[in-house]
């Protein structure tokens, strides 16, 4: 029997045993027989804000608000024919999307005089790569969709400004790139581009909401193999991870792994890199979380992959779980460099954190021209290290760790000198020390708390130095050294040298206890042209209160009696069921009852160390 005739006899034998459909878009069939166990439907906490979208994608945006003179688009011309003749160019900008307190500035502020007027408006800045759109092969413009705050409601459009090449120290301002901020798109001459085709044009928009209200909504399609499901879902413009749900049946989401996904942001025609850094498939929820700041998106579209029939019973025979999670996520979580624990401010009060607050601080900043060249001293190269590790979690485009990047890279900007400015992250700042602060600091503003930033986990980097031109023997470590981007903005808390400690803003963005984390922002002064910015996701730990109360199981024995005391009975307090890791240790008092200790919130278990007392006096 030849090998084809053996695999036709295998699929029959299959298909009439298991009575299982082919797969449709890579989700196996969910009409199966009682073969396998029944299905179960799953439950997820994201939020459907609407089931219609009122703009399909990035291209029925444009079309629909396109300035039909800027593009020689005829009067007459339907949205739906400037859809159809709409192309992406394959050229991209990079796009610098600063967001402000609107209650604190005026109604026609500009990105200038929000720096020199209303510097603590400021609440945070985020970048993103933007595609060039054509629309009209006669006109004399391309056109770029920047109207992401105005689409997923992050905040009301203010202001632009756009400078071409690398120069932050002469940058070359662009006056003739057109900004319609009532509509958020912006016309950028042919010519820019037909004179170079690796132009690195960089735009800075500015919009405004409020930090109280953080809910937002992104349009996201899943495309199943052309059962396509349309739907908006909520977000919290702050967070830096968006979540997908894909599936509510257990079965299918069970089968599915991330290589079955492909996701488009913003309408981009380049698929993001789906790794366990930049997204993961929840098999519990059936959710897909990737890692794009919500405050950046207009759009998420995923694509399942179709996979055959023996594929599909082959997934329903083996348990693969790569890239996959079961459980709460840690995507974007800041991590211990050695064992790859979320790094915890373990001493903060999370009664006292609230969105909004800010901080302000003296610490150690450094700055690299290029993060690369870190040969200069050891305690530099320990520095960089440390800001190294931190790169990855910082949410701006950087080296090859997140969705932006990606899009970048695969566009056609190949100009070496424009990647290494967008790639090399050159600022790095810590929070507040022990030396100066004892980790604590009181926020300027709100409840004008303090708040212990004391962090468990590590990823400082230590040199002993063998240099002959150095003492040796010499020991470098760099402290929590979080990554910033040029922020390409002025800083209104002044400028600083290099090597010498600078003023830091850190801002809270957003607290969500329940989950056990925190999103911050980090401001520094300016240092040679620029300050430096980043965004942060770090874990918090709730604490709680254990008490014991001990009493007498034959009381008819023990009242009364002088022979026996419910005084000094010692329980060890553990947080594994081994009872191996002590964390506390309960002692009761003549009524049986201990002192209330703080632990951190979780489970615990109690092993007594001494039972009932005889009583001294007897």
């Amino acid at each position: 029997m030849t090998k084809n005739k053996i695999m036709r006899y295998f699929k029959k034998a299959v298909a009439s045993t298991l009575a299982i459909a082919t797969s449709f878009g890579g989700v196996v069939s969910a009409n199966m027989v009682t073969t396998f166990a029944a299905d179960a439907k799953l439950d997820n906490d994201v939020k459907i804000t609407a089931k219609k979208l009122k703009y399909d994608d990035t291209e029925s945006y444009v079309s629909k608000n396109i300035n039909k003179k800027m593009t020689s688009i005829k009067s007459s011309k339907s949205v739906a024919n400037i859809k159809n003749d709409l192309e992406q160019t394959g050229y991209t900008i990079r796009l610098k999307q600063l967001l402000a307190e609107e209650s604190k500035i005026p109604s026609n502020c500009t990105i200038d005089e929000l720096w020199t007027k209303h510097s603590d408006a400021f609440l945070s800045q985020y970048t993103s790569i933007i595609p060039v759109y054509q629309a009209n092969d006669n006109a004399d413009y391309y056109v770029v969709n920047l109207a992401a705050s105005k689409i997923n409601h992050t905040g009301k459009l203010y202001d632009a400004a756009f400078v071409k090449g690398t120069d932050n120290a002469n940058p070359d301002v662009i006056k003739d790139i057109k900004f319609d901020k009532t509509t958020g798109l912006a016309y950028i001459p042919k010519s820019y581009f037909e004179k170079d085709k690796n132009v690195l044009i960089t735009g800075q928009v500015m919009s405004a909401g409020s930090i109280k209200d953080q809910t937002m909504s992104i349009d996201t399609i899943v495309d199943n193999g052309g059962n396509i499901t349309k739907q908006a879902v909520e977000a919290n413009t702050y967070d830096v991870t968006v979540k997908i749900p894909i599936t509510t049946s257990k079965r299918v989401a069970d089968k599915l792994k991330l290589s079955d996904f492909e996701v488009y942001l913003n309408g981009s025609e380049d698929a993001m890199d789906l790794t366990k850094d930049t997204a993961v498939f929840d098999k519990t929820t059936g959710v897909l979380e990737i890692a794009a700041s919500p405050a950046s998106l207009t759009s998420v579209k995923v694509k399942i992959k179709k996979i055959g029939t023996l594929k599909s019973v082959a997934r329903l025979l083996t348990n693969d779980v790569n890239a996959s999670i079961s459980g709460a996520s840690k995507l974007k979580f800041v991590t211990d460099k050695k064992t790859g624990d979320p790094i915890v401010f373990d001493r903060i009060d999370t009664s006292k954190l609230q969105d909004g607050q800010y901080f302000e601080y003296k610490t150690a900043i450094r700055y690299f021209s290029d993060i690369k060249d870190t040969q200069v001293n050891y305690n530099a190269k320990a520095c960089a290290e440390s800001i190294k590790h931190s790169i990855k979690y910082l949410y701006v485009p950087s080296e090859d760790n997140d969705a932006w990047s990606q899009l970048y890279n695969n566009s056609s900007i190949k100009d070496p000198q424009a990647k290494k400015n967008l790639e090399n992250v050159t600022f790095g700042m810590t929070l507040p020390n022990y030396n100066d602060y004892k980790y604590q600091v009181t926020a300027k503003n709100g409840n004008k708390a303090k708040l212990n930033f004391h962090q468990k986990g590590s990823f400082v980097t230590t040199y002993t130095n063998d240099d002959s031109n150095e003492k040796k023997g010499s020991t470098y470590s760099s402290r929590h050294m979080y990554a910033g981007e040029c922020a390409h903005i002025s800083n209104p808390m002044g400028e600083f040298h290099d090597k010498e400690d600078g003023k830091v803003r850190l801002r809270i963005l957003h607290v969500d206890t329940s989950a056990g984390y925190v999103v911050f922002g980090l401001n520094s002064q300016k240092i040679n042209t620029q300050s430096g910015f980043g965004i942060y996701k770090v874990a918090i730990q709730s604490k709680g209160s254990l008490k014991l109360k001990k009493i007498s199981a034959n009381t008819t024995m023990t009242n009364g009696n002088s022979c026996y005391s419910l005084a000094n009975a010692e329980y060890g307090v553990y947080k594994e069921k081994a009872c191996t890791n002590k964390v506390a240790t309960l002692k009761t008092d003549a009524n049986g009852n201990s002192k209330v200790v703080e632990v951190d919130a979780g489970t615990y278990y109690v092993k007594g160390a001494r039972r009932f007392l005889i009583n001294e006096r007897s």
